[in-house]
């Protein structure tokens, strides 16, 4: 059995976005994890918990040969400007760290630091991940400031 490079197995990276909308609007619309799949529908998610100060939620994807996985999301929230995220999958397990920071009046970044390890022979490029991470927050970006702009 050939090895793969170490490289492929674990991914250490960042994506940060500008969000045309304040803070605490952007914390709130981005922890609302049910809002988050109506709006941005991803795999399927279903919240089994959540509290003021947790959420958790299983979601079904595909895996790379076609068959169903699944994933659990455990989310410490940490208002207001904060949200730690670790999910464990079948196919890897991640590390988020979400952190907002106030541009101006409306006006808020988002740095994410993500940490990635995945298990058996399924792995992609610490670049590959990263671009699928920076396309589904560039959905997520342009749906929270559209939801801000339409309830000004």
């Amino acid at each position: 059995m050939i090895s793969q490079p170490r490289e492929l197995l674990l991914n250490v990276f960042s994506v940060s976005k500008t969000i045309d909308a304040p803070l605490d609007y952007v914390y709130h619309w981005c922890t609302d994890f049910a809002a988050v799949q109506r709006a941005v529908p991803t795999a399927p998610r279903r919240i089994v918990q959540a509290t003021k100060n947790r959420v958790v939620y299983v979601e079904l994807y595909e895996g790379a040969d076609g068959q169903q996985r699944v994933g659990v999301d455990m989310v410490t929230l940490k208002p207001p400007a904060s949200w730690h995220m670790e999910y464990v999958g079948e196919d890897n397990d991640e590390i988020g760290e979400y952190r907002l920071k106030t541009l101006g009046e409306s006006r808020t970044r988002i740095d994410i630091r993500f940490r990635n390890k995945w298990k058996g022979s399924l792995s992609l490029s610490t670049e590959e991940k990263q671009k699928i991470e920076n396309d589904v927050w560039d959905k997520y970006r342009a749906a929270i400031e559209k939801d801000f702009k339409q309830r000004r």
